[in-house]
């Protein structure tokens, strides 16, 4: 399954959730409320290394000029998806190799629990964890509500 990776347009701060979730809400760190988008893919026009965001020559080579790094690696595992340009990229990208946006998303962790949002009719609260905080919250997936 292809993960999109989604950047806070407040605080920039990046989240990689799964394509299934499209529509689903949630709140950044900040406080705002994201919207997981639906997204049309497309492969890059101009291939960049995703270690250290350099670009391709013109005759493939299968290594990174500039940091060695190689290409087919990351070639073979394009299930993520850029925030800036929609472009699939390596989960283990640093860069987008089209865009060079540098990538350090976190990833979305939902677990569905057996309450009701209060606001919502018939939708179940997904627990989740604060990554750097010892504590988890309850957040509807429809209205973003937090409990």
């Amino acid at each position: 399954m292809t993960n999109i990776i989604i950047e806070c347009n407040v605080c920039k701060h990046q989240y990689k959730v799964h394509e299934g979730r499209v529509g689903e809400k949630f709140h950044c760190f900040c406080g705002n409320t994201l919207t997981v988008p639906s997204v049309k893919i497309h492969d890059a026009a101009v291939v960049r290394c995703s270690s250290c965001g350099g670009a391709r020559g013109k005759d493939r080579e299968p290594f990174c000029s500039y940091c060695g790094s190689s290409f087919t690696i990351h070639e073979r595992d394009l299930n993520t998806i850029c925030p800036h340009c929609m472009t699939r990229i390596s989960s283990k990208a640093k860069f987008c190799h089209s865009c060079a946006t540098p990538i350090a998303s976190e990833d979305v962790d939902f677990d569905k629990t057996d309450m009701d949002c209060p606001v919502c009719d018939n939708v179940k609260l997904h627990s989740r964890k604060m990554n750097s905080h010892a504590f988890s919250m309850k957040e509807c997936s429809h209205c973003a509500g937090l409990w």
